[in-house]
């Protein structure tokens, strides 16, 4: 799941608006996406997303980095997730890996930890489904392609 964060962080300043806030992506194990597989209706995955999350990382797009690469959105990402069967993408960040203090000590979140990817720096996807290997780039397909 990619999701607007427009609640103000601190690493944006506070600041609110799309331009000016991070894009996060849900990111969950194969084994979760099975514990909790998809459902028809909306309001059904809606709950189930949440249900996710707590076994999730997060990976961050950061307005700094999309002024390099326009496509690091929720809006570009989003319909990708939706087209899968279980409404997860297979995909590969490249990214530093920053320990999210201000939730460590407070504003506690849901997910497994509070190391994040921030700022994504690279974005692949699985163009064939399942069957890309992390090991070999033979059906990944980079964001900023789109």
């Amino acid at each position: 799941m990619a999701k607007a964060e427009l609640d103000g962080e601190s690493c944006n300043c506070g600041l609110k608006t799309r331009e000016e806030t991070d894009n996060h992506l849900v990111l969950v194990s194969k084994a979760t996406v099975d514990k909790f597989p998809a459902a028809g209706s909306t309001a059904e995955n809606k709950a189930i997303f949440k249900s996710r999350e707590p076994e999730s990382e997060t990976a961050e797009f950061t307005p700094r980095i999309r002024k390099d690469h326009p496509n690091f959105t929720r809006e570009a990402v989003q319909p990708l997730i939706d087209k899968t069967t279980q409404k997860a993408l297979l995909v590969r960040v490249t990214g530093p890996l920053l320990f999210d203090s201000e939730h460590f000590i407070k504003n506690h979140l849901v997910r497994v930890n509070n190391w994040e990817i921030h700022p994504v720096l690279k974005l692949e996807f699985c163009e064939a489904g399942t069957s890309c290997k992390a090991n070999s780039d033979a059906g990944w397909k980079s964001l900023d392609d789109l």
